[in-house]
Parts: C-alpha cells; sequence; structure tokens
C-alpha cells in the first residue's frame, strides 16, 4: 500500500484524487490572452475538459463548468522553487 493510505471498509483515506484542472501558465499580451491548463493551450471562449474559459488574468483563469465557476490560481512566486 502506498504511504498515507488506511482502509476504512471498502474507501480510502488521506489520499486525494487528483485535481481536474491544471493551470500551468498565463500569457497576457495587448492582443491575445491564453492560457496552458492540463498541458493544452487555450483563449477565452474555448473549452477544456468540458468546461468553457470565461477570463485569463496573469495570475488566475475563470472557468465555467455548467453551473459551476471555477477559478485556477498560479502559486505566487515565493513557494515555487527552482533547482
Amino acid at each position: 500500500m502506498p504511504p498515507g493510505y488506511r482502509s476504512q471498509g471498502n474507501q480510502a483515506v488521506g489520499i486525494k484524487a487528483a485535481p481536474r484542472y491544471v493551470l500551468s501558465s498565463t500569457l497576457i499580451a495587448p492582443a491575445r490572452r491564453l492560457a496552458t491548463i492540463n498541458g493544452k493551450t487555450v483563449a477565452v471562449g474555448q473549452k477544456i475538459a468540458g468546461a468553457r474559459v470565461v477570463s485569463i488574468e496573469p495570475a488566475r483563469v475563470a472557468l465555467q463548468d455548467g453551473n459551476r465557476k471555477i477559478v485556477l490560481k498560479l502559486l505566487p512566486k515565493n513557494i515555487k522553487r527552482t533547482r
């Protein structure tokens, strides 16, 4: 069993599912706004994994998935680590 795995009947405890949407980067230019989500580059109005891109800001992207609004955020620079 992987670390953090504990069994409670038929359910695993302590292991989180992978996020459905992962924001990697944004590009803001006078003529366009792009975001990389789940490894794909998208613009406002395009769809990714069933959700429509509503807005792209320098550090966040808003998606509309049916009736749900989802906001993806980039990590602040002081949290990111380079090797």
